[in-house]
């Protein structure tokens, strides 16, 4: 567990993801969206992009395999991840924190099951995980 958030507390301290955030969170200012948390969407747009570059590099089932042990060895850190990146920045109430926990939880299972991970192998595969949560957190097309 605590190898997993030290892992995450580098990858999101990493110059290859600060620097792609902050260009996405340029790029989506400029376009003009002005929508409520649109800097979280370019967090989690670039999280994806490279996501799909690791799955594209690595090959789906040997994706699938790791975030399946992984799955299984961080589901108690799930929390302190959420409270570290997500509930220490803002304050949430009890219900924000029920649905965004039902969402991750509905997320784990997603990605334990494998075909998701497939879809990372094209650019169109990644722009429909992209649709998916643009939608999510209420941005326009």
């Amino acid at each position: 567990m605590q190898h997993h958030l030290a892992a995450d507390r580098w990858f999101h301290a990493d110059a290859v993801f600060v620097d792609g955030e902050r260009e996405a969170t340029r790029l989506l200012r400029d376009a003009k969206i002005s929508a409520p948390r649109t800097v979280l969407f370019a967090h989690v747009l670039w999280e994806l992009c490279l996501d799909g570059e690791l799955v594209r590099r690595e090959g789906p089932g040997r994706v699938t395999a790791a975030v399946r042990e992984g799955m299984d060895e961080a589901r108690a850190s799930l929390s302190e991840s959420a409270d570290l990146h997500h509930f220490s920045r803002f304050t949430r109430t009890p219900e924000e924190r029920l649905a965004f926990e039902t969402r991750l939880a509905r997320i784990c299972r997603e990605l334990a099951r494998g075909p998701w991970i497939e879809g990372y192998q094209t650019g169109e595969g990644v722009a429909a995980r992209i649709q998916g949560v643009r939608q999510s957190v209420g941005l326009a097309p």
